[in-house]
């Protein structure tokens, strides 16, 4: 299956301890075998968040990470800073995703867990059609 990249606008919007954030953006979307690939930029910064079976979020930048939000527990991660390299775990408490035609909606509430140390975070994301609901229904071998 060839892969067509389509825009469409997103929102992401987190919630942590310290502070909350919201981008809103236009991204390039991309149906691929792990789902609806979104990249987009803000400040800089570049996103890729992918949304089918699980979801993930990457972000490259001055501060770089991958997190991998799944119910499969604690998933080990890194995040890459001018400084260093900080590795931690990423702990999903519940995720819910869906999608149809006209949007895509993933949400979930997950602990960062560094040194011991856990803070608290949600997620919503949202987008726009395109969609492809193969993404979600299909079984992936």
């Amino acid at each position: 299956m060839g892969k067509t990249m389509k825009k469409t606008k997103i929102c992401l919007r987190t919630t942590g301890p310290e502070q909350s954030e919201e981008i809103i953006a236009q991204a390039d979307c991309v149906f691929s075998e792990k789902g609806n690939v979104y990249t987009f930029a803000e400040a800089g910064v570049r996103y890729t968040v992918t949304v089918g079976r699980t979801a993930s979020i990457a972000r490259e930048g001055e501060i770089s990470y991958s997190l991998l939000l799944s119910e499969k527990g604690e998933v080990p991660a890194e995040m890459k800073t001018p400084y260093g390299t900080i590795p931690f775990f990423v702990r999903s408490h519940g995720i819910a995703l869906s999608a149809n035609a006209g949007r895509t909606v993933f949400e979930a509430e997950y602990s960062l867990v560094f040194s011991g140390e856990e803070r608290r975070h949600k997620i919503l994301f949202e987008a726009d059609a395109p969609a492809d609901e193969n993404a979600f229904t299909e079984n992936r071998k």
